[in-house]
């Protein structure tokens, strides 16, 4: 069984499971706002079944294979840090709707899944965002991950060797 003084992660590995799972909360509500909108005459209490769960876990895991995929564009500094973060933010939701849609449905979830979440972010600017925002949120644990591992191979220089010179003995 797994403890939890088993699994020791640093600070900024924590951060990085924490952005994971604030993209893959606001995934499934897009992927739930998908499901009501798409479906004509559907309310937002009417039950879900299997196949509009299949969506949502579909969005979800959309969502969070799109933030893995540009992470290596996250957490750098300076002006070049937020054009990288920018193109994170588009290349991240064309992957998400890739992935999302052809989980939810291949071939034409492949070609419809990026379009549907591009609309469903314009038409919903609260959700719009807060996938922007998911985005920045990891740029900036990303940045902290990366001081973290950076310091540990940082050089250090070390105090110099004290020698007991003139000592009778």
């Amino acid at each position: 069984m797994l403890k939890r003084n088993n699994l020791k992660l640093s600070a900024g590995e924590r951060q990085q499971v924490q952005s994971y799972a604030a993209m893959a909360l606001v995934s499934a509500f897009v992927g739930y706002v998908v499901v009501v909108n798409l479906d004509a005459g559907r309310s937002v209490f009417d039950p879900l079944g299997p196949y509009h769960v299949w969506l949502i876990v579909a969005a979800t895991l959309g969502g969070v294979l799109g933030l893995h995929f540009v992470r290596s564009h996250l957490g750098h500094s300076g002006p070049r840090g937020w054009l990288r973060l920018a193109r994170a933010i588009a290349q991240g939701t064309l992957y998400a709707g890739l992935f999302g849609g052809t989980l939810a449905l291949p071939l034409y979830g492949t070609m419809f899944g990026p379009f549907t979440l591009l609309v469903t972010l314009a038409a919903w600017p609260a959700v719009g965002l807060m996938w922007v925002l998911i985005y920045l949120i990891a740029h900036l644990h990303r940045a902290e991950y990366q001081r973290e591992r950076d310091s540990i191979f940082a050089w250090t220089p070390s105090a110099p060797a004290t020698t007991r010179r003139g000592s009778s003995g």
